[in-house]
Formats: C-alpha cells, sequence, structure tokens
C-alpha cells in the first residue's frame, strides 16, 4: 500500500512539474513573439513584473485549463503591426483556439508551423494582410472545426490536402486572390455547415462533388470566375438554406433540382450566363425568401409559384428576356419588399399583376410593355417606383 502511494505521489509530481514546464514555456514564447513585433498592440498589457513567469491565466486575452496551460489565445482587435514567422506555435501544445482576426497590420505569410497546434478547433486570421499561398501544413490540424483565413491578401489554389479536413464546420476563405478550381475533394468535408469562397479569382466547375456537403446550410461563391453548369446534385443538399452564386459565368438552365431543397430561403444567380426557361417548380420551396435572377439570358416566363408560401421578399430579376403573364400569386404577395423586373419583354396587365403590398418599397417595371392602371392600393411605404417604358397609366 505505501509503495501504490509513493507510484502516486511521483505520478503527480512529474504530471505537476510537466505542466509547470509547458506553461513557462507558452509565456516565454508568447512574449518573445511581443518583442519581435513593430508594434505589440493590446499584447503590451500582459506580462507584467510579478506575473511574468507564474501566473498567466490571469493575463487578459487568455484562458488555461485547470492544468494551467493556455488553451485559448484572443488576441483580435489588437492593432499588433508585425509577422508571424517568430511566433513559436509548437510551444502551445494545448492550444483550442487561436482567435488573430482584425489586425490590419499583421502581415507576411502564415507560417508552416501553424500545422503544430494538433489540439486546435478554431483559427481565425481573417481582416488581416497576410500573404503568400495556405500552407498544407495546417491539413494537419485533424481537429480543426473553423477555419476564417477571409480578407486578406492570400494567393495561389486551394490546397486539395485541406479538403479532407472532415472536422471542418465552416470554411471561410472569401476575399482574397485564390486562384485555380474548387477541387473535387471538397465532398470530403462531410461535416461542413459553412462554406464561403466568394470574391477571389476561382475558375473553372462547381464540382458535382458538393452533393456530399449534406449538412451545408450556407454556400457562398460570389464574385469569382465560376463557369459551366450548377450541377444537378446541388438538389441533394437538403439542409441548405442560402446558396449565392452571382457576379460568376455560370451557363446553361437552372437545375429542376434546386427546387427539391426544402429549406431554401436565399438563391442568388444574378450577373452570369445562365439561360432557358427558369423551373416552373421554384418556389415549391417552402421557405423561399429572396429570389435573384437579374442579368442574365432568361426567356419566358417566371415560375408560377412564386410567393405561392407568401414568404417572398425580394425579387430582382432585371435584365433578361422574360415575357407573358406574371405569377398570379404574385399580386397577393403582401410579404414582398422590392420588386425589379426592368428591362424585359413583359406584356401584362399591371392592374392584373399587381395588388396590395403593404411591405414593398421599390418597385423596377421599366423597359417592359406593361400597360393599364396602377392599383390604388398598391403600398403605403414606396419610395421608388419606376415605370418608364410602358404604356401605364
Amino acid at each position: 500500500m505505501p509503495s501504490s502511494r509513493l507510484l502516486f505521489f511521483l505520478l503527480f509530481l512529474c504530471f505537476f512539474c510537466t505542466q509547470l514546464s509547458c506553461t513557462k514555456t507558452e509565456v516565454q514564447a508568447l512574449l518573445a513573439w511581443r518583442s519581435s513585433l513593430k508594434d505589440p498592440g493590446c499584447l503590451t498589457q500582459i506580462g507584467t513584473s510579478n506575473n511574468i513567469s507564474t501566473d498567466p491565466c490571469q493575463w487578459d486575452r487568455i484562458t488555461c485549463n485547470e492544468a494551467e496551460s493556455i488553451i485559448s489565445l484572443d488576441i483580435a482587435f489588437c492593432h499588433i503591426d508585425g509577422i508571424l514567422d517568430k511566433f513559436n506555435f509548437s510551444s502551445f501544445p494545448n492550444l483550442t483556439e487561436l482567435w488573430m482576426d482584425h489586425n490590419e497590420n499583421l502581415h507576411g505569410g502564415i507560417p508552416k508551423e501553424i500545422g503544430t497546434l494538433h489540439n486546435l478547433q478554431y483559427l481565425h486570421l481573417s481582416s488581416n494582410n497576410l500573404v503568400g499561398e495556405i500552407p498544407v501544413t495546417i491539413s494537419n490540424l485533424s481537429n480543426l472545426e473553423h477555419l476564417d483565413l477571409s480578407i486578406n491578401l492570400l494567393t495561389g489554389a486551394i490546397p486539395s490536402a485541406i479538403l479532407n479536413m472532415s472536422s471542418l464546420h465552416s470554411l471561410d476563405l472569401d476575399n482574397n486572390n485564390l486562384t485555380g478550381q474548387i477541387p473535387k475533394t471538397i465532398g470530403n468535408l462531410i461535416n461542413l455547415e459553412e462554406l464561403s469562397l466568394s470574391v477571389n479569382y476561382i475558375n473553372g466547375a462547381i464540382p458535382r462533388e458538393i452533393e456530399h456537403l449534406t449538412k451545408l446550410t450556407s454556400l457562398y461563391l460570389y464574385v469569382n470566375e465560376l463557369s459551366g453548369q450548377i450541377p444537378l446534385e446541388i438538389g441533394n443538399m437538403t439542409e441548405l438554406e442560402i446558396a449565392i452564386l452571382n457576379n460568376n459565368k455560370l451557363q446553361g438552365n437552372i437545375p429542376a433540382t434546386i427546387a427539391q431543397l426544402p429549406n431554401l430561403s436565399t438563391l442568388y444567380l444574378g450577373n452570369n450566363q445562365l439561360n432557358g426557361t427558369v423551373t416552373p417548380y421554384l418556389g415549391n420551396n417552402s421557405n423561399l425568401m429572396d429570389i435573384d435572377l437579374s442579368n442574365n439570358n432568361f426567356v419566358g416566363t417566371l415560375p408560377p409559384l412564386l410567393c405561392r408560401r407568401g414568404k417572398l421578399n425580394y425579387l430582382w430579376a432585371a435584365n433578361n428576356s422574360f415575357n407573358s403573364l406574371l405569377p398570379i400569386t404574385l399580386k397577393n404577395c403582401s410579404s414582398l419588399i422590392e420588386l425589379y423586373l426592368d428591362h424585359n419583354n413583359i406584356r401584362a396587365d399591371v392592374s392584373q399583376t399587381l395588388g396590395e403590398h403593404p411591405n414593398l418599397s421599390l418597385i423596377n417595371l421599366s423597359k417592359n410593355r406593361f400597360y393599364g392602371r396602377l392599383p390604388s392600393n398598391l403600398g403605403g411605404n414606396i419610395f421608388s417606383l419606376s415605370l418608364e417604358g410602358n404604356e401605364i397609366s
């Protein structure tokens, strides 16, 4: 029995000393990086003379675990001026959260050593001035759930290895200078809920493998150079709520499978090269609120089911070749806030198209062939009304 107690005591002492050594290493690494910065910003407030080596867990912006090892470092909005090259990532073996976003003078590249943070779950480096390519070693962070490198100056292609990180719940790389195509390995991110690759120079087609992102709720691909057709397989992403694909070079028809998405609330397809007729089943989506079809080459009629559920807020369909009658459901769409149908070839009686819309604030029907009299009870909140180029009285 005494020998068991002695063994337990020795094991505890070993663990305690290891943790003390770990904490000391973390403190030394943090202070060494601070001294390398041109302007340490808010880091000047940490590490006073009486706690510099003994109690970092009491410092602002630091969270420790029960063993007093640093697990979270939050230096967002810290006004840091410097680079990450001297940050010793390997000195923080227990770090789970690293927040370095919104430091406009944090510049230089992302060191490959960042891949040594094996316990990291949150990595936020957005809204800085980081340059260079995304290091492949980020794919070593097998526990990472949230990766945000948005609003930087990063270049190169998206490393395909990163898209093997099946633990990711959100991936945000928007507002950079990324090029190349979306790797087919995107389908490996089976737990992804939000994907944002917007405002880059990404080209090529949207890979069919995107259908495997069955937990995805938000898809942001706008302002890129994507081409080809929207894959039919998008209809398998049944959790999708927001699909923003505008300002690309997408071609072909809108796949009818989009109408199968029960949770879809926002669909932006404007400023592409889409053509043909719009699937008549669009609007069958019970939660659809915002639709942008503007600046494409659509023909025929607008889908007859629009606002069938009474939730439509925004309908933008300007600069196409829509013609003939508008959906009867639009007349009784009391939820409508903005309606842009200008620069089409729509011939319809405006009194049969519009009814009472108490929330409507913006209407643009110009450059069509509308005729008839505008309803007197159209709405009380309208502050912009464009009707020129029609025969409306």
